[in-house]
């Protein structure tokens, strides 16, 4: 379907670009180019990514990752690649940064008990500060519904005040339930999503210059047609 409408996914334009580097004076071209790479999560990389990492880098390169936090579940990742990361690059430092910012002394030692499998790692260490709640929620309305039924106990017993909450949240999906609950909740919120590429307008400008830059797009020409702002019929095609 993508080879049709000569398009290409995420993983396809890492494969074309390592096709590419084959060429000995492209891939020195775009060496000298990027004179040093630096990687950050290091720890979810694929084979490919990993291929494309090799082709482009030697010893001018810089990376950040943590075993740990791997994305296990994604279709091709593996923390191999950021175990043996000296062995492909024999000549770099490994500097280990043992002090965490981030995280709050709670986060810290539930995600150690976590990563150890053990039951007591938390319980035996005295936490001051409010634990961790874990909620399984049936579907998105019930974990809104309770999200919306923490907070106002938080407001009712004084604990915080509304600019002092945050919710963050994963899927864009699910944004739209929690501001429904919110607001029939009479919560004053503010959200910090990028309405700018939601906007219908936006999508429809978008599509219509895919199908201007590639016409064997399907996908985006069938889309512009549907839609009728752009006033495109059967006597236009």
């Amino acid at each position: 379907r993508l080879k049709i409408n000569k398009a290409l996914d995420f993983e396809d334009t890492i494969w074309e670009t390592i096709k590419l580097l084959d060429k000995k004076a492209i891939r020195n071209k775009i060496k000298d180019k990027f004179k040093y790479i630096i990687i950050d999560e290091y720890e979810s990389i694929t084979l490919l990514q990993n291929t494309l990492i090799k082709n482009l880098a030697d010893n001018n390169i810089t990376i950040a990752g943590d075993p740990n936090q791997s994305i296990g579940g994604k279709q091709g990742v593996s923390t191999n690649y950021l175990l043996s990361f000296n062995k492909s690059f024999p000549k770099t430092k490994t500097i280990n940064l043992k002090k965490n910012y981030r995280s709050v002394k709670t986060i810290q030692l539930s995600a150690a008990s976590l990563l150890q499998d053990s039951k007591s790692s938390s319980k035996n260490k005295q936490i001051n500060e409010r634990p961790i709640t874990y909620y399984l929620a049936y579907d998105e309305l019930d974990e809104a519904n309770y999200i919306a039924k923490e907070i106002k106990s938080l407001i009712e017993n004084k604990y915080l005040n509304y600019r002092d909450i945050y919710v963050l949240f994963r899927n864009y999906s699910q944004r739209n339930t929690l501001e429904k609950v919110f607001t029939k909740n009479h919560f004053p919120i503010r959200s910090n999503t990028n309405e700018l590429l939601i906007n219908p307008s936006i999508i429809d400008i978008i599509n219509y210059l895919y199908a201007i830059n590639n016409l064997d797009d399907n996908e985006s020409i069938v889309k512009v047609f549907r839609n009728p702002i752009f006033e495109i019929d059967e006597t236009t095609i």
